[in-house]
C-alpha cells in the first residue's frame, strides 16, 4: 500500500497523535511493531516535514540499526552459513500485521490517505 500525506495537517494535530518535534522542523513518530521477543525489536519510524509536505516511513531492526529487510522483500531468503534463516517468519508476520494496524490508525486520524496504485500492463 502506498500513502499520501494529508495536505491540511497542523503541528498541533500531529503532536496530539504522538508525534514529537525534538529535531525541528521535523515531526517524528516511533512505535514498536513486535512484542514477542525483546531481541527482535522492530520499529515503525515516520518523519514528516510539514513545510515541504514530505514524509519518510521506515521499518527498522533496532538490534542491527538498519532497515528490517524481510519487511521490504519477504520473498528473499536470508541465510547464515549454517543454512539457518536469519529472520523469524512469526516475527515478520507480526510486524506486517502491526504495521498495517498502525498505518490504518494514522489514515483514520487523517494524517495519511491511501493512494490507489496505477495498474500497468
Amino acid at each position: 500500500m502506498e500513502y499520501k500525506l494529508n495536505d491540511n495537517l497542523s503541528k498541533e494535530e500531529l503532536m496530539n497523535l504522538g508525534f514529537t518535534n525534538r529535531n525541528k522542523p521535523f515531526l517524528y513518530f516511533h512505535k514498536t511493531l513486535n512484542t514477542k521477543s525483546y531481541f527482535d525489536t522492530i520499529t515503525l519510524n515516520i518523519t514528516i516535514d510539514l513545510d515541504n509536505k514530505e514524509f519518510y516511513i521506515i521499518v527498522l531492526d533496532e538490534a542491527y540499526l538498519q532497515p528490517y529487510l524481510p519487511f521490504y522483500n519477504d520473498r528473499s531468503i536470508y541465510f547464515y552459513n549454517d543454512n539457518k534463516t536469519i529472520y523469524n517468519q512469526e516475527v515478520l508476520n507480526i510486524v506486517k500485521e502491526n504495521f498495517d494496524k498502525e498505518m490504518n490508525t494514522l489514515v483514520e486520524n487523517g494524517i495519511f490517505k491511501k493512494k490507489d496504485k496505477v495498474k500497468t500492463l
